[in-house]
């Protein structure tokens, strides 16, 4: 007597995050350079445009946000006048589970420089956080790392 046994396989792609936002932003604001001016520092005036593509996910009850932007910005140093390029990003994922009370997960990473045109320096460096909270709000992981390159 021959047994067969028929097995089914069904396989479920990932999920892909829903694009909800992709806008180009006009900014302007200020950074530090704390070597320019020979090493005196300065404030810099930066302007330009953010490019910033927020999506979501919902799979199995958890929700997943991802918020990225890339930064176009040319400055002018308000002391000395010396131009700056200032491209950079972020990276930030938001996740909790839609039926656990207060349990969440973020994660971000923050690069930023600050190129100097001719004789003017270069600044720059990144940030990387993380914090986990569990069902009853308690944060049970937090970090903040500075890394100046």
């Amino acid at each position: 007597m021959t047994t067969v046994i028929v097995l089914t396989v069904t396989i479920t792609p990932l999920a892909k995050g829903e694009v909800i936002l992709n806008e180009w932003i006009p900014m302007q604001g200020q950074l530090q350079s704390d070597c320019a001016d020979g090493s005196a520092g300065e404030m810099v005036n930066i302007s330009g445009e953010l490019h910033v593509v927020l999506s979501q996910t919902v799979n199995n009850n958890i929700a997943t946000y991802q918020y990225h932007t890339n930064a176009n910005y040319d400055g002018v140093g308000v002391d000395t006048g010396a131009e700056y390029l200032a491209p950079g990003g972020i990276n930030n994922t938001y996740s909790f589970q839609v039926t656990v009370g207060q349990q969440y997960e973020q994660t971000f990473v923050f690069h930023y420089n600050l190129v100097g045109k001719g004789k003017a320096c270069n600044v720059g460096g990144h940030t990387v956080g993380h914090m986990t909270v569990n069902a009853n709000g308690e944060v049970i992981v937090e970090f903040l790392k500075i890394m100046p390159e």
